[in-house]
């Protein structure tokens, strides 16, 4: 069943999309598929409320992207990734109870820390290992640097890593017992007695 024009009450409306110009953080970032309404008899343009939820989510899309951040998609696929549920993306890595909920809608956008931490805590096991208590288990801090893609930068000094163009030197994970640590599928580590 169409949807009847609500302001002039003949004409039926049709669902179109558009590029959008909008202002964030002092500039102008444009903002493409904003979903909207279009009357065939008087023109009149409206909005609904699955439309502005998907606009929300578009606006707050190109805002990341401008900025360099993760989109709201790349979070969800960043949680799916780990395995995480929202709630336990929260609690993990902070924001609140309903905050991973709220970024992937577009409702709140994740500040650069947040990005940070989920861009850190996807790339290395030894992030991980620290946020979660617990990561894969490795054998070595060697192996971890290793599995998460860095290369030995020289031989003289064997526990310098390089990824990408940064150099880090792998810090001592301090567990109670080495043989809590145990592997799970999927790469992730984990730390727990058993």
């Amino acid at each position: 069943m169409p949807n009847k024009c609500p302001f002039c009450e003949k004409g039926t409306l049709r669902a179109s999309s558009r590029e959008e110009l909008r202002y964030s953080g002092g500039k102008q970032i444009l903002v493409a598929g904003i979903e909207y309404s279009l009357c065939d008899v008087c023109g009149e343009e409206s909005v609904g409320s699955k439309q502005a939820r998907a606009n929300m989510r578009a606006v707050a899309d190109a805002t990341l992207s401008s900025t360099g951040k993760w989109t709201t998609a790349q979070i969800a696929e960043f949680r799916d990734r780990h395995g995480l549920t929202q709630e336990q993306a929260a609690d993990l890595l902070g924001g609140g109870a309903n905050a991973f909920s709220k970024y992937e809608r577009g409702e709140v956008l994740p500040t650069k820390a947040m990005d940070l931490l989920m861009r850190l805590y996807d790339s290395f096991a030894e992030v991980r290992a620290y946020v979660g208590r617990g990561a894969a288990p490795v054998a070595s801090v060697r192996e971890a640097w290793s599995s998460a893609g860095a290369g030995v930068v020289s031989s003289a000094d064997s526990n310098v890593f390089k990824i990408g163009r940064m150099k880090l030197r792998p810090s001592s994970l301090v567990v109670a017992n080495d043989a809590d640590w145990h592997y799970e599928p999927h790469s992730e580590l984990k730390y727990a007695t058993r």
